[in-house]
């Protein structure tokens, strides 16, 4: 579930008055995913926030991948498995991907 859907599933029921029912059929998800989505923005006044910041490490995570990628492929480096673009994300940035992270941008 993005961001975004989550916001809005929360606006429906905080602003819009919305049954968390009927909010859950809408989206097909459980009653009790809308109730802890409800709650948690209700408890943690930084919850929004919190979701943004998450979204954003995600992508930034996507693009790092995607550059060492890319510079691997400008070097016609032969990219023969996954954890090749792992070691040279290591190398290159000190930081550390799993496999799974990086097949997923890959594919």
């Amino acid at each position: 579930m993005t961001v975004e859907e989550k916001i809005r599933i929360v606006h429906q029921v905080l602003i819009g008055h919305q049954m968390q029912r009927e909010v859950a059929k809408e989206h097909r998800i459980s009653n009790k995913t809308v109730s802890c989505l409800v709650r948690k923005a209700q408890k943690n006044e930084k919850f929004f926030q919190e979701l943004i910041q998450v979204e954003k490490k995600k992508a930034d995570k996507i693009e790092v991948i995607k550059s060492v990628v890319k510079e691997l492929n400008d070097n016609e480096e032969i990219i023969d498995s996954v954890d090749y673009v792992c070691k040279a994300i290591t190398n290159k940035h000190n930081c550390s991907f799993k496999p799974w992270e990086v097949k997923k941008v890959m594919k």
